[in-house]
């Protein structure tokens, strides 16, 4: 079938749908929400194809998973709903201006589209950068409480051992440690539906300004719980920052683990990247991309003062649940005004397979 046949047909059956519901003054049954919930994943799906398919060459294709594209059916009451699965979380979920038209008119409707002379600018370019959705593995959890387990002890005795004599003992404590998902959420203001519907680019900047809130809070509480966590290793300040990143990232290998992961301070990172030597050349430049010995830095807020961790990233890591992150467009609780909201949330936590591979580093005396 074409696309926009298929799209048609499915825009057609969903209202259909909802007028039953409205007619019988009744809510949604089970069957008849998964219906819609399939279908709007496939909606969601034909709209990208039609999209290209329009398009300029020169227009930044749709995402290939199916993000939410924001269409609004307000006249037949449907509050709608977009998902980012874990596996997006990993990659930057922004269409980095693409052109792509916001169709926020129901079904049977018809509009003149209104070119709005400029774009939405964002400040500080969210999106450039997921925090640690960059560099640590994304675990789906199907429940919000679970267990993991964390490794305590590390004790290597392997030895060669003469016939007959006592073998000795290693030991590698295991507990297990129970962990809940956190909401992690907010929400626009609520926005003119006209002003939405006349510039293609408002509705996905605002989702791109919120996800990008979401990104830097998860950021922040993952900072926060490793951090403080219990075990760490400790590196003492010795003789300057990069030196003592260095002997901290050394510690780690030497315990064994694969340290690959730095979460520094912005006054800490320039400091590094503007060192100087007496004729003036800078020392830390000329790599050839990136790395600060050998590990990946993440420039981070709410570490504490002089202080930098190194992680193992295989050791640590972050959990979600199988739905990811949800946009959920609100055109129903001021309706009467024109106006609709998003909210954006997604339910995230921490987990820490091993406290020892975290390597406090000092960067100051």
């Amino acid at each position: 079938m074409d696309p926009k046949q298929e799209l048609a047909t499915l825009v057609a059956k969903n209202t259909a749908i909802i007028a039953g519901v409205k007619a019988g003054n009744r809510a949604l049954s089970e069957a008849e929400a998964a219906e819609m919930e399939k279908d709007s994943a496939r909606i969601v799906e034909l709209k990208g194809l039609i999209s290209r398919g329009e398009a300029a060459a020169d227009r930044t294709a749709p995402f290939s998973e199916p993000v939410y594209d924001g269409d609004f059916n307000d006249e037949a009451g449907v509050l709608t709903k977009g998902y980012l699965t874990p596996e997006a979380l990993k990659r930057t979920i922004r269409a980095g201006g693409a052109d792509g038209a916001k169709a926020l008119v129901a079904p049977g409707s018809s509009a003149t589209q209104v070119v709005l002379d400029q774009r939405p600018v964002a400040l500080g370019k969210p999106g450039a950068n997921l925090g640690l959705l960059n560099v640590l593995p994304v675990v789906k959890r199907t429940s919000p409480k679970y267990s993991y387990l964390r490794q305590t002890v590390r004790t290597n005795n392997a030895a060669v051992v003469e016939p007959g004599a006592q073998k000795p003992t290693s030991v590698f404590t295991l507990v297990s440690v129970d962990n809940e998902l956190d909401v992690v959420a907010h929400e626009s203001e609520y926005i003119d539906k006209y002003t939405l519907r006349d510039n293609e680019n408002l509705q996905q900047f605002v989702q791109n300004e919120l996800g990008d809130g979401i990104f830097q809070k998860v950021t922040a509480l993952g900072v926060a719980a490793f951090a403080g966590a219990s075990g760490a290793t400790v590196q003492a300040f010795q003789g300057n920052a990069m030196d003592s990143i260095y002997l901290g990232a050394a510690k780690a290998s030497d315990l064994g683990y694969s340290p690959d992961v730095l979460l520094i301070s912005r006054a800490d990172y320039d400091a590094i990247l503007l060192a100087k030597d007496t004729a003036g050349n800078y020392l830390y430049r000329n790599a050839e991309d990136s790395r600060l010995n050998g590990l990946h830095p993440v420039i981070v807020t709410g570490l504490p003062a002089k202080t930098a961790l190194v992680l193992d990233s295989s050791r640590v890591g972050i959990s979600t649940d199988k739905i990811g992150m949800i946009y959920e467009w609100d055109t129903l609780t001021r309706k009467a005004l024109n106006e609709a909201n998003v909210l954006v949330e997604g339910r995230f936590s921490f987990d820490i397979f091993a406290p020892a591979s975290i390597v406090k580093v000092g960067t100051a005396a």
